[in-house]
């Protein structure tokens, strides 16, 4: 059976384990459970789950230290990990900034709501893995990428946006900041999306009164989400209570939080450091996947890594998707229009637009999705821990932008578009590189 993730919980009392296990269960999340004081670290260093769930409250362990442990072991400290309580409270969220946890969730609660905020752990962990094993098969074809920059989930704050935060959230922020990252302001929704398309940000804060534009709000968040360069942001959303009838419907639309006002300090104080060092160690992850495109592992014509180290990389993808029983998904866009150029107007017009088509690709695609040419005109993207019909809304938006975009060819005089057909397939498990690469291949449309 093929799953969405692996989850250890930890320490959790019979009602919040059972609701956890069942609200796991139901969305095909195999659950480890365990309730010795040192079990996390343990198991971690065995099982290296996808996410960590330790509970806090349970008289039988003692859960900061479980924290602690997870985060000082060389061999976990990587693994997210989660604190849950049977309420969110303001000396819960002081520890959870003390023990660096990923996130702090009150159980039993909203079900939905609780796997949306599960859902960019489960994302980092597969850029960690993906990080390890880039690295592992560049060194094999004798490249030795750059150390990098290492974790950075210690790193200072930086640049923080914020629009409307005008009841003493503004201040809050600044306080957390501590002269250590700078705030920009815009006065309304409109600036903001202005803020974020001319600048880097590593967090946007919105604040919104009972009167102001709740459909607008959600506006925004859909519009940063729909952004190839924005859609990681964290977006939080400090609202008036009754604002959103439905409490889940803000993260439908690509909210990461949603806090009442008037706030409660500690949940903030934690929250905007911690969803900021998880962006820029989304970044710092980024940075080091690109540093494994080197030699023999790229392709210089298009800048997109070479055939042989993405067959190569698939067969270890299918080894860990095999061994965790994780959905993998290998994607093909062909684009007949590549040979049309190069026929009607020479080598150099057809090894420009290729070279074009390749960076775009790579640009759109996540940081863990690796993406190679094949043959002339194809390119190809593995999708590591992703489902067909994940992949299939992700890729045909790709393949919709690609086509609608004017690529400026030499002594060409005149925009050139191409059309672009996509071809999937999710790995069965019989599946080896070639296998699945004849099957993406034959679904091309």
């Amino acid at each position: 059976m093929t799953r969405l993730a692996n989850i250890l919980v930890a320490g959790a009392e019979n009602e919040r384990r059972e609701w956890l296990v069942d609200t796991l269960h139901a969305n095909n999340v195999k659950v480890v459970t365990e309730n010795s004081p040192s079990a996390p670290v343990e198991v971690a260093r065995r099982d290296r789950p996808d996410l960590v769930i330790i509970d806090v409250d349970s008289p039988e362990t003692d859960g900061l230290q479980q924290a602690r442990d997870m985060r000082g072991d060389a061999q976990t400290a990587d693994i997210p990990f989660v604190l849950a309580d049977s309420q969110r409270s303001p000396q819960g969220f002081e520890k959870a900034l003390e023990v660096e946890a990923d996130d702090y969730i009150a159980t039993p609660g909203n079900e939905e709501a609780m796997l949306i905020r599960l859902m960019p752990l489960l994302r980092l962990s597969t850029m960690h893995a993906e990080r390890a094993r880039r690295d592992s098969l560049a060194r094999q074809f004798g490249m030795h990428p750059d150390e990098g920059t290492g974790d950075r989930r210690r790193s200072e704050l930086r640049s923080i946006s914020t629009v409307g935060t005008d009841g003493g959230e503004r201040a809050l922020i600044e306080d957390i900041l501590d002269g250590k990252g700078s705030l920009t302001v815009g006065d309304d929704l409109f600036t903001g999306e202005d803020l974020l398309a001319d600048g880097t940000f590593d967090a946007c804060v919105i604040a919104i009164d009972a009167e102001g534009d709740a459909s607008g709000c959600l506006k925004f968040c859909r519009n940063v989400r729909n952004n190839p360069r924005l859609f990681n942001l964290p977006v939080l959303l400090l609202a008036s209570p009754g604002l959103f009838p439905d409490p889940v419907e803000p993260f439908r639309h690509g909210a990461t939080r949603v806090m009442e006002r008037p706030l409660e300090e500690q949940e903030l104080r934690y929250d905007l450091p911690t969803l900021v060092k998880r962006q820029r160690l989304r970044w710092s992850i980024r940075q080091d996947l690109e540093r494994t495109k080197i030699g023999a592992a790229l392709d210089e014509a298009t800048g997109t890594y070479a055939w042989e180290f993405l067959r190569q990389h698939l067969e270890n993808l299918i080894g860990a998707a095999h061994t965790w029983e994780k959905h993998l998904t290998l994607v093909f866009f062909s684009v007949p229009g590549i040979v049309e150029v190069r026929s009607q107007f020479g080598d150099e017009a057809g090894a420009h637009l290729t070279r074009q088509l390749g960076q775009w690709i790579t640009t759109l695609v996540r940081a863990e999705d690796l993406s190679a040419r094949y043959g002339e005109h194809e390119f190809c993207v593995s999708l590591p821990d992703t489902p067909l019909h994940e992949a299939g809304i992700v890729m045909n938006r790709i393949a919709g932008i690609l086509s609608h975009t004017d690529f400026a060819v030499p002594e060409v005089y005149q925009p050139v578009t191409v059309e672009v057909e996509v071809g999937m397939a999710e790995i069965d498990p019989q599946d080896t590189a070639d296998s699945l690469i004849a099957r993406a291949r034959e679904n091309l449309d």
